[in-house]
């Protein structure tokens, strides 16, 4: 089994809508969708999601980027997602979009939030920069990743979605979702395939 990692900035060549911030309201509590904490009873009723001027694009696919690392979706890709997860804890969150003239622009795109990680990193292969303590060079707290590589013994009971222990702000699908993101057409979906070796 393959999978993908998901670009959450989506096709910055092309000038789709890039969100920058956070829906209003949330307060403190929006990093909990960039890490996978359950964020339901902190989210808002009706909440809003505006444009900024530094990213005014109206241009739209079936992925809005997030500069704060959220995974933000088309209806039409969230109806896919349940369809393949559904014994896996995620939280689908509206928000109304609106333009930089305050109008209503969408709302049928969804904040989603794949609750918790999934260990299976293969730490030897992967490319890591840590805070390192002092005699175990695979130790210590993740700066960034940067080469991933799976370790498929890890993988067995892996959802079609899920984010990644050392690094939540990573999303990965697996094959299945892939193809049927592809076969679906959905644009502004760029997915990166993950190498992989045991570890």
């Amino acid at each position: 089994m393959k999978y993908y990692k998901v670009d959450i900035l989506g096709d910055l060549d092309n000038e789709y809508c890039l969100l920058e911030g956070a829906p209003e309201n949330c307060g403190v509590n929006y990093y909990r969708m960039a890490v996978g904490e359950p964020m339901a009873d902190y989210y808002p009723a009706n909440a809003e999601f505006h444009m900024s001027e530094e990213s005014p694009s109206i241009k739209m696919g079936s992925l809005i980027g997030s500069t704060k690392s959220f995974l933000i979706l088309h209806e039409s890709v969230v109806e896919i997602i349940k369809k393949f997860c559904k014994e896996v804890e995620i939280e689908y969150l509206p928000f109304i979009l609106f333009n930089l003239k305050g109008r209503v622009h969408r709302k049928d795109f969804y904040i989603v939030n794949p609750i918790g990680t999934v260990d299976c990193l293969n730490h030897g292969a992967s490319k890591i920069e840590r805070f390192h303590k002092e005699g175990d060079p695979y130790d210590g707290d993740v700066i960034e990743i940067d080469e991933i590589v799976l370790d498929p013994q890890k993988l067995q009971n892996a959802p079609a979605l899920f984010r990644l222990r050392e690094d939540p702000s990573i999303y990965v699908i697996d094959e299945n979702l892939a193809k049927t993101f592809i076969q679906s057409g959905f644009k502004n979906i760029i997915l990166e395939d993950i190498r992989q070796e045991k570890g």
